[in-house]
């Protein structure tokens, strides 16, 4: 069992971790395009229409999004997404939108599955406000068992040797440690 003074060392060492990373409300258009399409008609004429003058509105944009993304679940929301925590934006999309201001929209981003011109509508940031310690000490600890019992385990084995004057064959471990995974 962790001891409360190593528990209350790791929650000061995550106080300053992010507890939630930051979220962007979304709207995109999807155009889907087969594997290895550069571009499509259709893809053109959206990205035309994107350009012309309301457009990008949020009024404008959520028109657009009903009447042309190819994705039901968008054109239902009229582009609408909701929020979206950092790591489940595409790579690619979270660099299209590293300069933009909430209202902006992206150039099309290709990814595997076609194209996706994305509204920014606003973001939250990172939240550092950490949990209170009797709602994560528990979970704490768990974390810190495989630590304390690598330790244990590697005391114990350093003391047999020791007492007993054992030696190890380093590559004859290393062999049966990849045997047994």
């Amino acid at each position: 069992m962790s001891s409360d003074a190593e528990v209350c060392a790791l929650y000061e060492a995550s106080k300053r971790m992010p507890v939630e990373p930051f979220r962007c409300r979304l709207a995109p258009v999807f155009i889907a395009a087969p594997c290895g399409q550069v571009t499509s008609a259709k893809l053109d004429e959206v990205t035309a229409r994107l350009k012309a003058k309301g457009a990008t509105s949020e009024a404008g944009f959520a028109a657009l999004a009903k009447a042309d993304t190819d994705s039901k679940v968008e054109a239902a929301r009229s582009g609408e997404i909701g929020g979206r925590a950092e790591p489940a934006i595409a790579p690619e999309i979270r660099a299209a939108l590293k300069d933009l201001k909430p209202g902006g929209v992206t150039a099309p981003v290709r990814l595997a599955n076609g194209c996706h011109t994305v509204r920014f509508m606003e973001m939250k940031p990172a939240s550092t406000t950490p949990i209170p310690f009797d709602e994560v000490k528990d979970q704490l600890a768990t974390q810190l068992r495989p630590q304390r019992m690598d330790k244990a385990r590697q005391d114990f084995m350093t003391a047999l040797v020791a007492k007993e004057g054992i030696s190890l064959d380093e590559e004859a471990l290393k062999i049966l440690a990849v045997q047994i995974k």
